[in-house]
This record gives C-alpha cells, sequence and structure tokens, in this order.
C-alpha cells in the first residue's frame, strides 16, 4: 500500500471504512497514526504554541491508550479513524491554523491595540488554562446559559480573569472562579437588560404610562 498522505485520508469516507475489513483498517490506522505522529513532533518543536486539536487528540489517547493495531477490535479501530480525521480536519492540526486561532482569539478575548494587534497574548499555559476553564464552565452551567451570556462574553470576562491571575493560571479552574465568572456576568447581564429597557422607553415612560409596569 502506498504512504498514506493527509489529502487521502480526509477523502476517506465513513462509508468507505465502514465497509473496510479487518486487515485494511490494520493498515490505514497505522498509516494515520504515523501522519499524527509526526505532526504531534510539529508541534513539539514549537514554542508557546497551543493547539485545541492537537490538545483533544492527546486527551483521547491518554483516556483510552494507543493500543497495539494488531490486537484492536474493528469498532475500536473505525472509532480511532473518526477521531484522527476529526484532528486532521480541524485548522488548529497545523501549525500555521493555530497561530492563526491563537491571535484571532486573543483580539476577540482583549481586543485590539492601535495597531490592530490583539491588546494582550497568553502564553500557552494561560491558553491551555483558559480552553480547560472555558469547557468546565460550560460543563457546569449548561447550553442554555452559554447561549443567553453569549460566548464571546464569557471569553472576555474569563479572558480578564486570566490576565488578573496571571501568577496562577490553575486558579481560574476550581468553583470559586466558576462563582466569580459567574457572578460577574449575571451582574452585566442585569445592567445590559436595564440600559436595553431605558433605551426603549425612555426616561419619562414611567410618567407617560408607557412603560409596561
Amino acid at each position: 500500500m502506498a504512504k498514506l498522505t493527509k489529502k487521502k485520508f480526509l477523502n476517506t469516507t465513513a462509508s468507505q471504512i465502514g465497509r473496510m475489513t479487518g486487515p485494511e483498517l490494520r493498515s490505514l490506522l497505522r498509516g494515520a497514526r504515523q501522519l499524527f505522529n509526526a505532526q504531534e513532533k510539529t508541534f513539539q518543536r514549537q514554542k508557546n504554541l497551543y493547539s485545541h486539536a492537537l490538545d483533544k487528540m492527546q486527551t483521547y489517547y491518554d483516556e483510552t491508550g494507543k493500543q497495539n493495531v494488531n490486537s484492536m477490535k474493528v469498532n475500536k479501530m473505525r472509532s480511532e479513524l473518526f477521531r484522527l480525521q476529526e484532528f486532521f480536519d480541524s485548522k488548529s492540526s497545523t501549525v500555521p491554523g493555530a497561530r492563526k486561532i491563537a491571535i484571532e482569539q486573543d483580539r476577540r478575548i482583549f481586543g485590539e491595540n492601535s495597531k490592530g494587534k490583539p491588546a494582550q497574548r497568553m502564553t500557552m499555559e494561560q491558553r491551555e488554562k483558559f480552553w480547560a476553564a472555558y469547557t468546565e464552565f460550560q460543563n457546569t452551567m449548561g447550553e442554555a446559559f452559554f447561549r443567553r451570556m453569549g460566548s464571546d462574553r464569557i471569553q472576555q470576562f474569563l479572558g480578564q480573569m486570566t490576565t488578573e491571575r496571571r501568577g496562577n493560571p490553575d486558579s481560574i479552574i476550581s468553583e470559586e472562579a466558576f462563582e466569580e465568572l459567574y457572578r460577574r456576568l449575571s451582574v452585566q447581564n442585569e445592567r445590559d437588560n436595564w440600559e436595553m429597557s431605558n433605551y426603549e422607553y425612555g426616561d419619562d415612560d414611567v410618567l407617560s404610562g408607557k412603560r409596561p409596569y
């Protein structure tokens, strides 16, 4: 079998993988693992560059272990192949992509300076802790809360706490930190609702009877 390329791997459809025999799956998985190992080494040569896609794939292997391909069951091989396809299809699976995403994230979270660059940059450790905290907070509060507050706002407030706790990035992943984040978001949301109410009805609407209370 010819050496597997990233393009060929991503072009292999789910239905094709579903029809593959055990030997075919083993061959494809060996090639896909080689591609991943090479990309992982590329990231290891970079300094202060975080990849969410790489972190997610490494977490998968930490939790499941890299089993010997020869002893893996068919369904397990398919599951890992789909995970690897998801990795290579992610923008942050490449060094240029991860750099671009990091800049866009910092610009969205911290705003821009006069030159149009992010007002602040997170270190790799801060970025790892930031997204770990964001994911944990999302799991704790639920999707409905995130939709109501807005993911961009949550990231901005969490970014403020990251800046404040620069000396201890781990401190943003705690019950106390999540309670503080919830309090700040709730206060801002209440303030926004109050300002919107005043904007819609005007200052003298209570006396004129136009406001609904």
